[in-house]
């Protein structure tokens, strides 16, 4: 459900609402002066989080800070997080699984807020998240299992005061480890004349590699969409079409 519709202070209102639907009761709430680079922590809120966040905003309007959350860093809760994931990754998570999405600026990635069965320890959290950073391709220096996350509603003032937007939120299946990213429709992409399945698929495979995906990443992809049709060797096709995807796009940038 895409949600960037929404006025800056409902949107903080809905970010706020959707972590404790998920079983988050007690809040971290940062604000870091970007003059001064200190950052005001406040601990452990619960019931006066409404006060912190009118706090919050006026020290965004008003001292250029900016606003970050997370759950209360020494608690056990069942979420983790995942910072700096291009659009195309997190809607493509998005699209399956349960989370909220949160967009920090033009120019930046998305940041993501993601349910699991069974409350964590800050250790266990950074263990889950650090099986996130390949799957999603996300911030490996941002899987702390207290790392703060952006507030939605809020301005960015290290991205120029844009505005940081409660993009999406999807009550789909809740993620676990070992969980695989969604896959991108191939037929959305073809090169040429070719509409082969072949052809679509070595389409996807230059159009994700130019989006920045990892090569790893695309040859799961099309093994899975080959093995389905009953392609022979799947693994070792969807090598050969990463592979020419590889040298394909390689002569478009010397050229």
């Amino acid at each position: 459900m895409n949600r960037h519709h929404l006025k800056p202070k409902e949107q903080t209102t809905e970010h706020v609402a959707w972590l404790k639907k998920h079983g988050i009761t007690h809040f971290d709430v940062g604000i870091l002066n970007r003059e001064t680079e200190q950052m005001n922590n406040r601990i452990n809120i619960s019931d006066r989080i409404d006060g912190i966040i009118r706090f919050a905003r006026f020290q965004n309007w008003s001292e250029a800070a900016d606003i970050f959350i997370r759950p209360h860093n020494s608690g056990r809760w069942p979420m983790i997080f995942a910072d700096d994931v291009s659009i195309d990754i997190a809607e493509r998570f998005a699209s399956r699984y349960t989370c909220l999405l949160i967009h920090t600026s033009e120019e930046g990635g998305c940041q993501l807020w993601i349910p699991v069965a069974v409350s964590l320890t800050p250790a266990q959290r950074l263990e889950q998240q650090r099986g996130l950073v390949s799957l999603l391709n996300a911030d490996p220096g941002s899987v702390s299992g207290e790392h703060y996350g952006r507030l939605s509603g809020f301005k960015n003032h290290k991205r120029a005061g844009q505005w940081c937007n409660l993009y999406a939120e999807n009550e789909g299946e809740l993620y676990a480890p070992g969980a695989v990213l969604p896959e991108p429709e191939p037929q959305a992409v073809i090169i040429g004349n070719d509409h082969s399945e072949s052809g679509k698929e070595f389409g996807f495979a230059c159009h994700a590699l130019r989006r920045g995906e990892t090569p790893a990443s695309i040859i799961s992809n099309i093994t899975s969409r080959a093995a389905g049709r009953g392609k022979r060797d799947p693994s070792e096709y969807a090598q050969r079409t990463v592979d020419a995807a590889i040298n394909a796009t390689s002569q478009e940038r010397s050229s």
